[in-house]
């Protein structure tokens, strides 16, 4: 296929949805959450998505698919179990849209309703495909890795004060884990798995894949901390900033830098959402090839190697979500819970080929992979309950709600219909259950150890697997 990517290219997409609007408010909204305990939380997120990459980098070299994440458990599942990850998946990036065009507004103090025809304009340059993405992209991810750069040095050599920071904070683990979701540090780094969603388009994806998850996210956790350090050093973190650095930077006479953070401002949440527009597109198209959407949505353009139906319903809901949602932070946290929903995919789907496909070739093989697939889903859950339980029964109602809107489109027969509703209870009872953990503040572990019963019943046991549909992943042709 033409306008391959390669590895260059692969951690400029990582790092422009890394390096987004999160930049601009997580470090304001985390250090507000757990103080000096936000440097812990960027850890643990750091920690979190290195682990998740790791099972994305396994799975991308036995499927380098397009819309990976969103469709892996199709693979070693079934498209029915698959279903609600791929709707979390796909929903939660499609909420980054409208949140990065607020950004900008925000920071810019255009009218709130210049959010929509910015959205407009990410889906116009989309439709022109990967090859204008790439070169798109190249240039502002520069650019948006410049700008906080500054930010860093600007902050440090004006000074910092000491006494802002607390180590007792560093032990209020309630508060970092809460950091972790509604501080918007999940948020910050989930840029990094839009890298898989560009699997298909990628030179040599097997060893690609993996090495541009990494580069781009030991990049971005060093920015971050950075950042963090910077922020808690020179502001006032109890003070609720409308645009936090070009108040701050306003506050400490750096003028010039205001300047730079308001073009800033405008290039850097404008990257990422015009490459989350592109990645909720190759998302939707892998969806509606695995029969989990309307099959017209899998249609793609011969010219641009892209479905322009997909980009339009995306456009539509991104503006729909905003009307909805309005601000950033309310936005964030939707965001987030979706995320995690949707990285269960990769300790599931690694685990449960690991015992279908055990002599399968591999390009790159995560070691320890059973104990950190189990351990990431542990931690994946915990993090589900540190939301509040409404947001959890909120998130838990909207993939409920799709999941009966598929099965209803796509099943007639009561008995298929029964069969459809066994095979895709694993993730409602999930829901359900931490959701509840949530609710009765249980500690961790209680929430460890029905994690890891979920889990081994999610992966299925080798002598139960006879019984439970068999992946199809070997069968798929993997150009797409």
């Amino acid at each position: 296929m033409k306008n391959k990517v390669g590895l260059f290219h692969l951690v400029c997409i990582g790092l422009a949805g890394i390096i987004g609007s999160g930049w601009l408010f997580a470090s304001m909204y985390a250090a507000q959450t757990a103080g000096t305990g936000a440097f812990l939380a960027w850890i643990i997120g750091a920690l979190l998505m290195l682990a998740v990459a790791s099972c994305l980098s396994e799975l991308a070299s036995l499927y380098p698919r397009r819309g990976l994440l969103a469709s892996i458990c199709s693979y070693s599942h079934n498209k029915d179990f698959a279903f609600i990850i791929a709707i979390a998946n796909w929903f939660g990036t499609l909420c980054v849209i409208p949140s990065e065009a607020v950004a900008t507004v925000r920071y810019l103090n255009w009218d709130t309703w210049a959010v929509i025809p910015l959205i407009l304009v990410y889906a116009i340059l989309n439709s022109w495909g990967v090859k204008l993405f790439t070169k798109f992209n190249t240039w502002i991810t520069i650019f948006k890795f410049i700008v906080p750069t500054l930010t860093v040095i600007a902050l440090l050599w004006h000074g910092v004060k000491m006494s802002h920071f607390h180590g007792a904070e560093l032990l209020n683990i309630h508060h970092v884990m809460m950091a972790v979701i509604a501080g918007g540090v999940i948020y910050g780094f989930n840029g990094c798995q839009m890298i898989v969603n560009f699997t298909s388009e990628a030179k040599n994806p097997q060893r690609n894949i993996p090495a541009a998850l990494f580069t781009s996210l030991g990049i971005s956790v060093l920015l971050y901390l950075l950042l963090q350090f910077a922020y808690i050093g020179t502001a006032n973190i109890a003070i609720n900033y409308r645009d936090p650095f070009i108040q701050l930077a306003l506050t400490l006479g750096l003028g010039w830098l205001v300047l730079f953070l308001q073009v800033d401002a405008a290039v850097s949440p404008s990257g990422t959402g015009f490459m989350y527009m592109s990645s909720c597109t190759r998302m939707l198209t892998a969806m509606s090839r695995e029969g989990q959407m309307p099959q017209e949505l899998g249609v793609k353009s011969e010219r641009y190697n892209m479905s322009h139906r997909s980009l339009i319903v995306n456009f539509i809901i991104s503006v729909g979500l905003f009307l909805v949602f309005k601000t950033w932070k309310n936005l964030v946290i939707v965001v987030s819970s979706f995320h995690i929903i949707s990285y269960l995919a990769a300790p599931l789907a690694l685990g449960r080929l690991r015992l279908t496909m055990p002599k399968t070739e591999r390009a790159f093989r995560l070691p320890l992979q059973w104990v950190i697939c189990p351990f990431l889903f542990f931690v994946l859950s915990y993090l589900f309950t540190t939301a509040s339980f409404h947001t959890d029964i909120y998130v838990a109602i909207i993939c409920v709600f799709f999941l009966a809107v598929y099965i209803v489109l796509n099943y007639r027969k009561p008995q298929e219909i029964i069969h459809a509703i066994s095979r895709a209870s694993f993730l409602p009872i999930w829901l359900v259950l931490f959701a509840l953990c949530a609710k009765l503040h249980l500690n961790a572990w209680y929430i460890l150890a029905f994690s890891l019963v979920m889990y081994f019943i999610g992966v299925g046991s080798e002598t139960t697997l006879t019984s439970l549909d068999k992946p199809s992943g070997d069968t798929f042709n993997i150009e797409d």
